[in-house]
This record gives structure tokens, sequence and C-alpha cells, in this order.
């Protein structure tokens, strides 16, 4: 995130030193848009899959009882395999992952697969950290890394730190 941030501030800098210097603004201008507007999408991103992870949470236990519940209008139960895949782009110094929804895996869809590796082999490699994030992302497309279970979202490390994080609020507010 300080990287980002970095970058930004270096692009604003760029940007306003050709701009008292009556040099073009389109380029630097250009790379400002093309980063901000990754920034938003991978923000959306981000947290339309927290919530997606929320709504597995809050339906956790009818999960473990082997009920079939509705999140997102998709039906799961609790083996049913869920994909992500990620996009990456690289911008001079920076690299942003964007990483999708999860997504019922049929186990034979690779059209899904090759379209977000050919987005991230066409924009994943334009920085310095570009190369190692694009091979980072085309594995986790390509490869069974991305495929996890409903199980093993809900009984992740991230859902069990949201939960205890809850619960120490729960008997912080009801100790007062």
């Amino acid at each position: 995130m300080l990287a980002n941030l970095l970058f930004v501030l270096l692009l604003l800098l760029i940007f306003v030193s050709n701009y008292l210097r009556g040099l073009t603004l389109l380029w630097p201008g250009l790379a400002l848009a093309v980063f901000a507007i990754c920034l938003l999408i991978r923000f959306r991103q981000v947290r339309k899959r927290n919530d997606f992870l929320g709504q597995l949470k809050s339906q956790r236990r009818e999960l473990r009882r082997g009920s079939t519940v509705s999140v997102d209008g998709a039906v799961l139960r609790y083996t049913t395999l869920l994909r992500a895949y990620s996009v990456s782009v690289g911008i001079v110094f920076t690299s942003i992952e964007i990483p999708t929804s999860f997504r019922i895996t049929d186990g034979e869809s690779q059209l899904e697969s090759l379209w977000y590796s050919l987005l991230t082999l066409l924009t994943g490699w334009w920085s310095l950290t570009g190369p190692v994030q694009t091979m980072a992302s085309l594995s986790q497309n390509l490869g069974p890394s991305g495929t996890k279970s409903v199980a093993e979202l809900i009984d992740s490390a991230y859902l069990r730190r949201i939960e205890a994080a809850e619960n120490q609020e729960f008997s912080e507010s009801s100790a007062t």
C-alpha cells in the first residue's frame, strides 16, 4: 500500500512538473488515470470477495452440518469447489494484483483461466516487479492453487481472525 501511495505521489509530481514546464500532460496523466482505475477495480473486487467470505462465515454452521445454502445466487455445500483468478497489472514501479470473486468450478472450464492469464500476460510485466508478479498470477490462474473448497474458506485462518476479533469486541461491549 505504501508503494502505491509513493507511486501516486511520484506521478503527481511528474504531472505538475510537466505542467509548470509547459510539457505535454498526456503520458503522466494517462499513467495516473490507468493507475487510479486499477486501484478502484482492485478495491471493488476485494470488497466483493470479502462480502462473499462474510456471507460464508455467517452460514458456516449450516454448511458444516451438510446443508445447502445460497450465497450471492450460488448454491453451495461444504464440499463445493470454488475458483478464483487474478490479473496482475504492472505500471512502471509497482504492480497491482486484481483478484476475481469466487466462482463455482466445473473442473473443465479452461476458457476463463486462459482469459485471465492472457490479460495478465498483456498487462503484468510493465513494471520493475511485474515479471515476478505476472508469474505468480499465471501460476494461480493455470494451476490448482486458485481452487479452494468452501470448507477451506470457512476454516481458513483469515475467517478465524475475523471471528476472534468479533468475539473480542462482543465480550468488551457486553462487559461494559
